[in-house]
Formats: C-alpha cells, structure tokens, sequence
C-alpha cells in the first residue's frame, strides 16, 4: 500500500509539472512555427457604399493562423483588418473617397511570422457620408427646415445644420445622430424669414462632406390657442364619458393647460373616458379657428402603460355633417365624407423598448416624457382644418380607455372665424 500510495502521488507530481511548464511555455513564446506561411489565392472583390469585401481561397497550410489587410482608407491613414483561419472573406471599410485603393494581404502564422504579400485592388463606391449629401433634400417646414436624406447601408452617420447669422457666421442649430435608410428629421425655432443652411455629414471615421448653401424660408409656428378649442359632444359612436377618478372638465381637461410637476400621474388633471368603453374609440372637439397643423404634443397620465394611447389616428374637418341620422361610417369602415386622415401615428419608448411600463421599467429616458410630452409630426401638406376627431386605436396597457393629461397642437393658424 505504501508504494502504491508513492507512486500516486509521484504521478500527480509529474502531471502538475508538466502542466506548470506547458503554461510557461505558452506565456514565454507564441504557440507554433515561425516558419513563413503559405500565400491566400483571392478569388474575388465585391465593392458597395465605402467599403469592399476581399474573398480568397485559403491555403493547405497548418501553420496558418489568421489573414491581414493592409490599406489606406484615408490619406496618410494606415489601417489593418484581420479574419480568422475560419472564414474565407475580409470586410474593408472606412474609405475617404470612392476609388481605386492597393491592398497588401497576408497570411499569418501562429508564430507571428508574415507571408510574402498578395496585392489586390479594390474600387469602392462613394462613401455613405457623401451619398448622404448627394442624396439631400431640404425644405421649408414650419419653424425651420426638413431635412432628408439616403443611408441605404444604415451607416453611422453624424448630421449637423448649421445656418449663416446676421454676422456672417455660420450657428450650428442642429445636431443628430442616424443609422437609418431613410433619413428624415426636422429642425425648429427659426424665426420665419429667409435663411441660409448648410448639412455636414460625418461618418464615424471622422470623414465629411458639407452641402452646397440651402436658402429657405422657414414656415411661421405657433402653438394653437388652447383657450378657444371646445369639446363637442352627442356624436353618433364617441366617447365622452368622463371616468369620475380623473377629476372634472371633460375633453377639456386635455387642454387645460396643467402638465405633471412630478410622478404621482393620478393626481393630474386629465381626459380619461370610462373604463369598458371598447376599442377603437374616438372623441371630437373644435379648435375654434382653422389650422395647418405641424405637430402635436401629448402628455401623458401612466407613462407607456394604461391608457397611454399607442396608436391613434388623428381626423380633421372643416364642417360637421349635418345629417342627424347619418351613420358614423360606411360599408367600407371608413369615416363619415366630412372627415380627412391626417396622419396615424404610433408611440414609441425613447429607451427602445417595446413592452409596456408594467412589463419593463421605465428608464430615465421614458419618464421624462411625463414632463416633456412625446411629439409627433404631421406630414407635409396637410389639409386645414377646423374640428379634430382623436381616434385610439390601442392603448400601451391593452385596455379599453383613454387616459390624456394634455394635448397641444402646433402650426400655421388661417383664419378664426366662421362657425358650425
């Protein structure tokens, strides 16, 4: 027994040291040959947007470790992209400019040692940062200018407006950041007179293009006078029953005026319609003078839960039917003639999420929204309109009731007179 128990623990003696010196060894110097591996064989070069992708066919070598690229995207700008033995591609990007561009590719062994060098030539497109200016459109839009543009690669993109003061020099008054295809935001607090604007677009490399000089006319904005807009009530299918734990007023608790101070939601004033009332579900009032709208401001009672309307439709017309007996809508289910779609809209979480408040937490980001509102905007071109019927098509909690704290409506107001 003794020397079993000897040679035991001999043997675990032995394996401990041999472990102890293969990690010192893989510590002190790399693992394999240093000997120069085998070349890559590039099969093709696709090209797109500021970027090509290299494909070759790897050699029958062991000793291979990993592939690098060696380019210049950018003048004076030496970069390096490496693809492991497992995939047969490299992905170049970063490129300043569209055109021809020398690239050195290397097999590496796992000694670090480097292959002779395999030189291809890649052409890639324009970048998207340049696209995206060549692709820009900008326009008149009320308090300032709509901007859009192309981004068919979704790349990172850095958008900045700028606009030449009275000085002569030229005010950043807008930055964003996008990855979208489609690029389209707006920019606002501009005063209604004629103004020149330049977009630079960069992109992550630190790259940019600037536009050539934008001359517009921003549209005239106010905020829609919230002292002359009226609930109307008795219209065949709306709903206009108050839920009594939402305090008084009616439809115009939602213009009122009064926005949360702080988190405790049930105790702000709001339009709440009863529990029960199904969905869709619609209410109407009359601003009290014609407008072209360009947005609207909604705040809301429980932030991105309850009531909180998650798509909605907004109507507008200029006249009530007259009809006492008309139906509210036709075979097809679409709104009684009087009435135009404005736009639909849908509520989005600023954190990205796309569960409601009592399945995720509100961040930050969401919870500011009870003091500052969640904005939508119009489309271009709207019609005027004097009456707005708000149509609620889901709820963020799933239930069947509305509950707003404020809504405030922006645009170009056209006249203040006139009646039912």
């Amino acid at each position: 027994m003794k020397i079993m128990k000897k040679i035991c623990i001999s043997i675990l003696i032995l394996g401990a040291a041999w472990l102890v010196s293969c990690q010192d060894a893989d510590v002190i110097k790399p693992y394999g040959s240093t000997e120069k591996p085998k070349t890559v064989a590039v099969t093709d070069v696709v090209n797109g947007y500021g970027r090509s992708v290299i494909y070759y066919k790897l050699p029958d070598d062991n000793n291979l470790h990993y592939v690098k690229a060696v380019f210049t995207p950018r003048p004076g700008e030496q970069a390096e992209v490496n693809a492991s033995f497992l995939t047969d591609s490299l992905v170049l990007s970063g490129f300043k400019e569209a055109g021809n561009c020398k690239v050195e590719l290397y097999s590496v062994s796992y000694g670090g040692t480097y292959s002779d060098p395999v030189t291809v030539t890649v052409s890639p497109d324009i970048p998207p940062y340049q696209l995206a200016v060549q692709t820009l459109n900008c326009a008149e839009g009320f308090g300032g200018i709509t901007v859009e543009s192309k981004n068919p690669t979704e790349a990172n993109l850095i958008m900045t407006v700028t606009k030449l003061d009275e000085d002569g020099a030229w005010k950043e008054i807008s930055t964003r950041y996008t990855s979208a295809a489609d690029v389209r935001f707006s920019v606002r607090g501009q005063d209604a007179v004629p103004s020149t604007f330049r977009v630079t677009v960069k992109d992550r490399w630190g790259s940019s293009m600037t536009s050539e000089d934008i001359n517009l006319t921003p549209i005239l904005e106010i905020e829609c006078d919230k002292t002359r807009i009226t609930g109307i009530y008795g219209l065949p299918g709306d709903n206009t029953t108050q839920h009594t734990s939402a305090g008084t007023g009616g439809i115009y608790a939602a213009f009122d005026g009064i926005v949360g101070s702080n988190l405790k939601q049930d105790f702000q004033p709001s339009w709440h319609t009863a529990p029960n009332s199904g969905m869709p579900q619609h209410f109407t009032f009359d601003m009290g003078g014609v407008y072209v709208f360009s947005r609207l401001l909604y705040h809301p009672r429980h932030i991105y839960t309850n009531g909180h309307p998650r798509r909605f439709e907004i109507y507008g017309a200029m006249e009530l039917n007259p009809d006492p007996d008309r139906e509210l809508y036709d075979v097809n289910g679409v709104l009684d003639p009087y009435w135009t779609l404005l736009e639909t809209f849908e509520s989005h979480r600023p954190s990205g999420s796309t569960v409601p408040a009592s399945s995720e937490p509100l961040t930050t980001d969401d919870q500011n929204i009870y003091y500052t509102g969640e904005e939508f905007e119009f489309p271009v071109n709207v019609p005027p309109v004097r009456y707005v019927r708000y149509r609620t098509l889901e709820t963020w909690g799933s239930v069947t009731y509305v509950e707003i704290v404020e809504l405030t409506f922006f645009g170009t107001e056209i006249t203040s007179d006139g009646g039912d």
